[in-house]
């Protein structure tokens, strides 16, 4: 009988106020914003991870929260672009992807693929921005390639292929126009209608590494201190737009330029690089800039008289970037800068920072001499700014304890995610526990200091400063008594106890001291306290007797020292993780290994028993948290998510709760939940896995040695979208329904009397090939298309005049027929026309016009129906009845 098992389900995950992947946004405030939150509230998206976070930066609160629950992981956020009234909000990811999300509804728009690489650059074409009026947006990634996306229809307008040579950082899109920059150093020009490169701009020293445009002024930023400036014109002679360049002016520091960013009214610049601090440029409109260009030449002029210098030729008064920035004022900031922007709609001058420390800063600033620095808003309570280094839980599962190296103590409720206390500590946290009946906190330090608090209160009870000699690796209590026992790399372990004195101080006793011959990296202590075990720098583990501390057993076996080890509950397995990648399990009675299992790609840091089971989980440097069955030495499954280091791993007291810490600062939980799994299906799913990075690699390939992609488009682009798995599985749909299909139609015309097939679920065949092709997901209908071979498309072209002469043709989505039949006759053109089906493409086109501009028609009846009900509602007077004061007409609801 095959084993099920109870999958742990991921239920939440928190720590990150500001991921440091990509930078954070301010909203802006459109209408349906400010009828929510009202005018002086501003929201802010930031990057956590995997997850999408929104801010309100009044209150400092989680505003709403857009996690990825998609079948398979899409990474880590890499960009983001928020669309110009601030209701939505786009992100890019790690493997490619796409996603964009509505903030006033909280919920998923649309999933896009086309990119191999991770997405490194978005932007929005708010409204106008393109000839159509139409919303777009436009996507950059990592290996060069800028591809056009309309939401609308939820799919890719073209690909750029090759539009750099390297990353794109930033790009625009301005009246029919994108704009990349790249690491490559250059700045191209793309023309949306004829997707074809106008302009290339050189001249930067490096890697141009931001751009923002404001009031027809383009500024990049490369690897030194200078912000290029661009005057954006218009260009007679293609009617488009081209970049005249006017020079250059200074920024502080010398690092790179990392975010330039306009205000919305386009008056002034902030720029930062990777330093601590900001610089705010004044913007001078073309009017200003022309008289500072007048002023500062009358003072060359009278210099040159003063000093009885020839005059020099005046020149024209043709403008340059010094002309048109100003210098404000320089912002320190107690950290590194990740991003910066402006907060709209204020009385004040207000930016908000988004800093490498996981935290987002709103700073008032004051302008002119004497000008204020004041911090409005500081977001950090809900993050850690270090690595979460140890986790540990309360018996109720009330309170969850996470230490990080940042010196910092939280206390969350694992329920809600919410941060219910935060405690200072004093330096580089490393083991932290509960003890005497969870009235104490025992945390242990790299500097080898001992503290305890109070977990009630959070206020300090004793600090041991000499607690060891070196780093604290390990803490733990054992059931026979109030005391505690630490190791660490002084090569000692010490047992504790808390003692109180008659005026309520307290303090600590060490009551015994064992001593070893090298450093002990990690130590555990048996549920019935008769043994204690630890691991040594010499790659092995001892066990003693608790009481006597006498020796008992030694596990020999890694090959690198182990880095954690467990107990089993029933006290008769132990496993063992270790620097070598391997987990090992060995009986306790004679200390044989059972089993060695290779179990990572990187270091294992933590091994944590499910309490009363023999069902094991394993963190790692890799990144992965995976669930092992220790009896019969298979893995379960592995629970992905953490995007870095796994430091730490705990369970409740019941084991319905997993907890892990990472070296990105989030802490993530899973629930245990009813569903079934099955180690076989677990098995494929790792190998779809492995199968969709496979063809995204072949993918990266194919397009990086420049094979001919067979799609009717110009050389240098092609329709957008990639092969995916959900794309092979609906194309593999897609065969099998029309294989079945035409089965059923034999079938028919053999029996015309009998009902229709069961595999069919009752359908004929149209509507059930109609059914499947619905069932593919719009982002992936070129790709799944793009499978079928010649003979199954012109059969899907044949179904299509079937749905288009139905009298409920009405029924059927016309957009869907239209893609499918627009991108076939594109594909196969040749092979179709050549191969006698010309008179089947002819009946499609006619019935397909016919059928789309019946739609059209509709659609703008309708449109005009609603402007017309919107206008009368606007003439019409709201008094309490509805009744106009004037026409008496009823209001038209």
């Amino acid at each position: 009988m095959v084993k099920a098992y109870l999958r742990y389900q991921f239920d939440k995950s928190f720590g990150v106020v500001a991921g440091v992947r990509c930078g954070s946004e301010v909203l802006e405030k459109g209408e349906e914003l400010r009828r929510r939150y009202g005018n002086r509230v501003n929201l802010a998206v930031s990057p956590a991870v995997e997850t999408v976070l929104v801010w309100n930066l009044r209150s400092g609160s989680e505003v709403a929260r857009f996690v990825n629950d998609g079948a398979r992981e899409a990474g880590e956020v890499t960009s983001l672009s928020a669309y110009g009234d601030g209701t939505r909000v786009a992100a890019g990811y790690a493997d490619g992807s796409i996603r964009t999300w509505s903030i006033v509804e909280s919920k998923l728009e649309g999933i896009f693929n086309g990119h191999v690489t991770a997405v490194t650059s978005l932007a929005w074409a708010n409204g106008g921005s393109n000839p159509e009026g139409e919303t777009l947006f436009a996507s950059g990634s990592a290996d060069g390639e800028v591809v056009l996306w309309d939401p609308a229809a939820e799919k890719g307008r073209f690909r750029i292929h090759g539009a750099h040579s390297n990353e794109i950082t930033a790009l625009r899109v301005i009246a029919g126009h994108i704009i990349t920059a790249s690491k490559d150093g250059l700045l191209k020009i793309y023309e949306i209608s004829t997707q074809s490169c106008v302009q290339t701009v050189v001249g930067h020293p490096g890697e141009v590494w931001s751009m923002d445009v404001g009031n027809d002024l383009l500024v990049t930023g490369s690897i030194d201190q200078d912000i290029r400036v661009w005057k954006l014109v218009d260009a007679t002679d293609r009617n488009g737009i081209k970049l005249t360049p006017l020079g250059s002016f200074e920024r502080e520091g010398s690092s790179r330029c990392i975010c330039l960013r306009f205000n919305k009214a386009g008056t002034m610049l902030l720029g930062h690089g990777t330093e601590k601090s900001i610089q705010l440029f004044h913007v001078r409109n073309e009017t200003d800039a022309k008289k500072h260009r007048r002023r500062r030449r009358a003072r060359r002029e009278a210099k040159s008289a003063s000093n009885d210098q020839e005059d020099q030729p005046a020149g024209d008064l043709e403008l340059e970037a010094v002309d048109f920035f100003h210098h404000a004022r320089s912002v320190k900031t107690d950290y590194k800068v990740r991003s910066a922007s402006f907060l709209e709609n204020q009385q004040n001058l207000r930016i908000m920072v988004h800093m490498h420390h996981n935290l987002l800063e709103v700073l008032e600033i004051g302008l002119g001499h004497g000008g204020t620095l004041k911090s409005v808003m500081l977001v950090d309570k809900p993050g850690d700014r270090g690595d979460i280094r140890s986790l540990t839980m309360t018996s109720d599962d009330s309170a969850l304890l996470s230490l990080s190296s940042a010196k910092t103590l939280k206390v969350w409720n694992p329920v809600t995610g919410v941060c219910l206390r935060t405690i200072e500590t004093v330096g580089y946290g490393l083991c932290c526990k509960l003890i005497a009946a969870e009235k104490f906190v025992v945390a242990g330090f790299k500097a080898g200091q001992v503290q305890i608090f109070d977990f009630s209160s959070g206020v300090e009870v004793c600090l041991a400063e000499t607690a060891h000699n070196g780093s604290v690796w390990g803490i733990d209590v054992p059931s026979s008594d109030d005391g505690f026992v630490t190791c660490g790399s002084d090569k000692k372990v010490k047992f504790w106890s808390l003692a109180e004195d008659s005026n309520g101080k307290f303090s600590l006793v060490p009551k015994r001291i064992l001593e070893l011959n090298e450093d002990v990296l990690c130590m555990r202590i048996t549920n019935d306290s008769k043994y204690v075990l630890v691991s040594l720098l010499d790659s092995t583990v001892r066990a003693f007797y608790l009481d006597s501390l006498k020796p008992f057993l030694t596990f020999y076996g890694h090959k690198l020292p182990v880095l954690s080890l467990d107990v089993s509950s029933d006290g008769t397995m132990l496993a063992t993780g270790s620097a070598d990648k391997s987990v090992k399990l060995w009986g306790l009675d004679f200390g044989d290994c059972r089993k060695s299992l290779r179990a990572h790609d990187g270091s294992v840091m933590t091994v944590v028993f499910q309490p009363d089971t023999h069902m094991l989980f394993s963190g790692s440097r890799d990144g992965t948290l995976k669930y092992w069955d220790a009896d019969k030495f298979e893995l379960i499954t592995e629970m992905t998510g953490q995007r870095s280091e796994v430091w730490t791993c705990t369970t409740s007291a019941d084991g319905e709760i997993v907890v892990s810490g990472s070296h990105d600062r989030s802490v993530r939980v899973w629930k245990r939940s009813d569903e079934m799994m099955f180690i076989e299906d677990e098995k494929n799913k790792r190998l779809d896995a492995v199968l969709e990075g496979t063809l995204q690699e072949d993918e990266r390939q194919r397009r990086s040695s420049g094979a001919i992609v067979p799609e009717v488009v110009p050389t240098d682009t092609s329709l957008a979208g990639r092969r995916t798995l959900d794309a092979i599985a609906g194309g593999d749909k897609l065969l099998e329904a029309l294989e079945l299909g035409e089965l059923e139609k034999l079938r028919r015309e053999e029996e015309p009397s009998e009902p229709p097939s069961v595999e069919l679920v009752g359908l004929s065949a149209e509507d059930y090939v109609l059914r499947v092709l619905k069932n593919v997901r719009r982002a992936d209908l070129e790709a799944t298309l793009q499978l079928l071979p010649l003979k199954q498309a012109t059969m899907v072209l044949t179904y299509c005049v079937s749905w288009l002469k139905t009298e409920a043709a009405s029924c059927v989505d016309i957009e869907l027929v239209y893609r499918a039949v627009m991108y076939i006759v594109h594909t196969h053109q040749d092979q179709i026309v050549s191969g006698g089906n010309r008179s089947l493409v002819s009946s499609v086109s006619g019935l397909l016009r016919a059928r789309v501009n019946r739609h059209r028609d509709n659609i703008g009846f309708n449109l005009e129906a609603m402007r017309f009900v919107l206008e009368e509602n606007r003439t019409l007077d709201s008094d309490l009845f509805g009744l106009s004061t004037s026409s008496k007409r009823p209001r038209i609801k």
